[in-house]
């Protein structure tokens, strides 16, 4: 993980009440709302997992054709859920704590 990879972030999804999303999810929604209108792939973000789509967010899908050794499409993913962002935390300012709240054995990935 780059001290730069985004841990948490506080944000209102379509002017709803702020979220504090953590984790993997954080960085999702980080990486879609920098990328903008030209959106992100699998193709750019090796190992990329679309996962904020459990959260209320939109996310646009749209599939391109790709040539190469292994010609085929792959999906493009945009923002189609307007997203403002109150905080960001980056991997760099948590001194190595997780970014997790924990109940039950369990880590939620949205915290109210």
């Amino acid at each position: 993980m780059s001290p730069d990879d985004v841990v948490e972030v506080v944000a209102r999804v379509d002017s709803g009440p702020p979220q504090q999303v953590v984790g993997r999810f954080a960085q999702c929604l980080d990486w879609l709302h920098r990328a903008g209108p030209n959106g992100i792939s699998s193709l750019h973000y090796i190992g990329f997992r679309l996962t904020i789509h459990q959260h209320a967010v939109k996310i646009d899908t749209k599939s391109e054709p790709h040539t190469g050794n292994f010609p085929g499409s792959h999906a493009r993913y945009t923002l189609g859920s307007a997203v403002e962002f109150s905080k960001v935390v980056g991997a760099g300012e948590t001194n190595g704590k997780r970014r997790t709240r924990r109940k039950n054995g369990r880590a939620p990935d949205v915290v109210a």
